[in-house]
């Protein structure tokens, strides 16, 4: 699945700090290994940090893990920066260690004898474990490896009673070769308290666009999903007709509310318009609705729309399915979007890397009358649906949050 008009960017900060945490200090000298380090061997407990810094040394090495969890010299993140291994000036940097083990580093300056010679942290006690209990979760998730298809989620958290969530999810793909077109179905069950659930897969047919004509669902196969953290999962699925395989998911847009559970993490709050985040429908509509993202970091609105060809008749199998997708930017205050974009993407093969075109072909406008209705004004310029216009009254299929709430008016 594709969000456009944006640059995503993922990194994993290991900066952090925490009242409850201890940190300790390691100092790189100008000794050889396996004396270069001061503490060469150090134990610390999950959440603490340590602060590598150059002091006194006149090489002023960096410090590399052997797992490469961490580079450090002039700034210290786990994607690679901090590779001088000369830098021109004192520094220091912080890492965070979230999870048991022994961790090996050494600098690189001296690799072949950091190979005999490493210095050493064991890091002792238990990883946080990941609540997954959180609306946080919902949005839009996708492997970046398969183009332009993907997942937009909807946890409502203790749907179920404390600690179980109920997790809906739009699953937008294609048939098995691009011949067979566009294909969506539903994932729904229980998420909670561990960070991995099992639920049904789910497909209807039967449906027309925009139209209350009966549909019919039934259960099509399981999937497992699980989530790693705030941004990483995945989703083995297992088809009655055979297919089944893994998708490692990424998040596509940035965290606003999901917290890792890490220790001295602060806790995030509801922020913006992000409580309107969810599965919503039009109730006088068969088997058809919209799983929508607001994001108040990236000012931004993404939709993924299931339903049906414009001629979808009662017997027309999944050959008669159909899904555009909708961006747009979503300013802070703004309780009414204009002229979103309606996206069709065409060409893709399930759960495979394949050449995709995506082309706009309409344009929409939402308008939020509260935390569980909306309108959604539709005008179709191009494609099946072009010269076909309407107005979808959406109802929210979810509980809202409690923190949910309209923009205040302006002055």
């Amino acid at each position: 699945m594709t969000v456009r008009a944006e640059a995503f960017v993922w990194s994993l900060s290991l900066i952090a700090g925490s009242s409850m945490a201890a940190d300790h200090v390691v100092s790189l000298n100008d000794k050889y290994p396996p004396d270069h380090m001061t503490p060469n061997e150090i134990t610390i407990a999950v959440g603490d940090t340590v602060t590598f810094t150059s002091g006194s040394s006149r090489e002023r090495h960096n410090v590399h893990a052997y797992d490469d969890s961490f580079v450090c010299s002039v700034g210290c993140r786990g994607d690679g920066s901090g590779r001088s291994t000369r830098p021109t000036t004192n520094w220091q940097s912080t890492v965070t260690f979230t999870k048991p083990g022994t961790v090996l580093y050494g600098c690189d300056e001296h690799t072949s004898t950091m190979e005999s010679f490493p210095a050493i942290i064991h890091v002792v006690g238990d990883a946080p474990v990941f609540n997954p209990d959180q609306a946080g979760l919902s949005g839009s998730w996708a492997n970046p490896a398969t183009d332009s298809q993907g997942f937009v989620l909807d946890v409502a958290p203790d749907f179920y009673g404390q600690g179980t969530a109920l997790l809906f999810g739009g699953w937008f793909t294609y048939g098995v070769d691009a011949a067979r077109g566009l294909r969506w179905y539903t994932i729904q069950g229980r998420l909670g308290p561990s960070n991995a659930a099992t639920m049904g897969i789910y497909q209807t047919l039967g449906g027309r666009f925009d139209s209350a004509q009966a549909t019919s669902t039934q259960a099509v196969g399981t999937t497992t999903v699980r989530f790693d953290d705030c941004s990483r999962g995945s989703l083995d699925y297992h088809f009655d007709d055979g297919r089944q395989g893994t998708i490692a998911l990424t998040r596509l847009l940035n965290n606003v509310t999901c917290s890792a559970g890490n220790p001295g993490e602060p806790p995030r709050q509801q922020a913006g318009n992000a409580a309107w985040t969810g599965a919503w429908a039009d109730v006088t509509n068969s088997g058809q609705g919209l799983i929508m993202e607001f994001n108040p970091i990236q000012n931004l609105m993404f939709a993924a729309w299931y339903t049906f060809g414009a001629d979808g008749i009662a017997n027309g199998g999944a050959q008669s399915q159909n899904w555009y997708t909708l961006q747009a930017q979503a300013p802070a205050g703004a309780n009414a979007i204009h002229d979103i974009g309606i996206y069709a993407t065409n060409g893709g093969v399930f759960d495979q890397h394949a050449t995709t075109a995506t082309a706009r072909v309409g344009s929409a406008d939402l308008s939020m009358l509260g935390c569980t209705s909306a309108t959604l004004a539709y005008r179709f310029s191009d494609g099946a649906n072009a010269g076909r216009a309407g107005t979808l009254h959406l109802t929210r299929l979810s509980p809202a949050s409690t923190t949910c709430q309209l923009w205040p008016a302006g002055p």
